[in-house]
């Protein structure tokens, strides 16, 4: 497969969903965020598709990256390296959101 871009999004729970209840009974325990920026920068590290376009500026995504592998790869993988060194402690809620994206 040779997708001609790639989109990631960050798991949200919103109100009133089974997965808002799992979280809230702790029946799911959701990824930490420097977690979900490991994953994300494992699956960047390993694509081997030069001209594939990456996209994660969602609004819920907490490191915007963009760009055509060829040529943004690296400073994508270099951003997500810093931002998981220098990554506060304190969890961003992906919880409980209200309305639609």
């Amino acid at each position: 497969m040779k997708p001609r871009s790639i989109l990631i999004n960050t798991m949200s729970a919103f109100v009133g969903t089974k997965l808002d209840e799992e979280i809230k009974t702790g029946a799911f325990l959701p990824a930490s965020e420097k977690e979900n920026l490991a994953e994300e920068r494992e699956l960047l590290s390993c694509l081997d598709l030069p001209d594939c376009y990456f996209w994660a500026l969602h609004p819920l995504d907490s490191v915007k990256l963009d760009g055509v592998l060829r040529s943004k790869k690296q400073r994508m993988l270099e951003k997500l390296d810093w931002s998981i060194a220098h990554m506060r402690e304190n969890p961003i809620s992906r919880t409980s959101r209200v309305g639609t994206l």
